[in-house]
């Protein structure tokens, strides 16, 4: 519907949400409005003799105090009072005067005002939140500013240190993947997560910045972390190499157990073959004795 197509562009989203979030402000300004026109009623009934219209409808008619009050609240934010008397006394000026700067100008321009300075407060609020985006990590929240004073690149930073992605993708991991396939650090941080404890993100630290402060014991730590990554590499690859000789021996297993069969079966098929010539031999002797007989 409207709404929808009006939500889905940002400006008109933002006009919306600076109306509903100034929605108590308004209809309070409006409740004051209402007891400035029944202030306004009261006032013209003590004054006035006769009684006055608007320029949308004459309401000079009216004969009780709830029918003026009831055609105020209708017509009276929208114009000021017409007199059917062309003659302009110093009351009627002044509470024409006074009328028109509280109810119709002061009134509308508080309202607009409240809309007005909510919608500045949500744009100053969004553009804050972009600069944020912008000059600060996503992932330890350090600022340009404090990475750069000790010497880390913030670009650097956030495409390598902290790229955002790469948790992303982690936290990914540890949904899909089975727990009994999960090894310690990664059931540990999915406990946090189920746990909703955010802890395991490393707010204001990176390695960057602990290594220009600890100086060569960091640096030490680091070559440990690079050695022990070069030692799982390496044993990932001896397991992958083990898996391969082990599915190598067993299709050899596999394609020996098919040579025995191939060789017991030529052996059968050699005696079967050994086992008729035997025989037509002793049928060719037999044939011999009897034409020699």
């Amino acid at each position: 519907n409207t709404i929808d197509l009006c939500m889905r562009m940002p400006i008109l989203a933002k006009v919306i949400e600076a109306i509903s979030v100034s929605l108590e402000q308004v209809a309070g300004t409006m409740v004051l409005g209402f007891f400035l026109q029944y202030i306004a009623v009261g006032a013209g009934f003590l004054l006035f003799g006769n009684g006055y219209g608007f320029a949308d409808m004459d309401t000079a008619g009216c004969a009780t105090l709830l029918e003026c009050l009831r055609a105020h609240f209708d017509y009276g934010f929208r114009s000021a009072p017409v007199w059917h008397s062309a003659k302009l006394t110093y009351t009627r000026f002044l509470f024409d005067y006074i009328y028109n700067l509280v109810i119709i100008l002061i009134m509308a321009a508080i309202i607009s005002g409240i809309i007005i300075d909510t919608f500045a407060e949500l744009r100053e609020e969004q553009k804050n939140i972009e600069d944020a985006m912008k000059s600060s990590c996503f992932i330890c929240s350090l600022s340009k500013s404090e990475l750069e004073r000790k010497r880390v690149k913030f670009e650097s930073h956030i495409l390598r240190d902290h790229y955002m992605w790469a948790y992303a993708r982690f936290l990914l991991y540890l949904d899909e993947t089975d727990p009994s396939d999960l090894n310690g650090p990664e059931s540990y941080v999915k406990q946090k997560i189920k746990e909703k404890n955010m802890g395991f993100f490393p707010i204001q630290r990176c390695i960057a910045m602990e290594s220009s402060d600890m100086g060569e014991e960091h640096l030490e730590r680091e070559v440990r972390v690079k050695d022990l990554d070069e030692f799982k590499e390496k044993i990932n690859i001896m397991a992958d190499d083990s898996e391969i000789m082990i599915q190598t021996e067993r299709g050899f297993k596999a394609e020996l157990k098919d040579l025995r069969e191939s060789v017991s079966q030529s052996a059968q098929k050699i005696q079967g073959l050994s086992q008729l010539m035997v025989a037509d031999d002793d049928d060719d002797k037999k044939k011999k004795k009897k034409k020699g007989g």
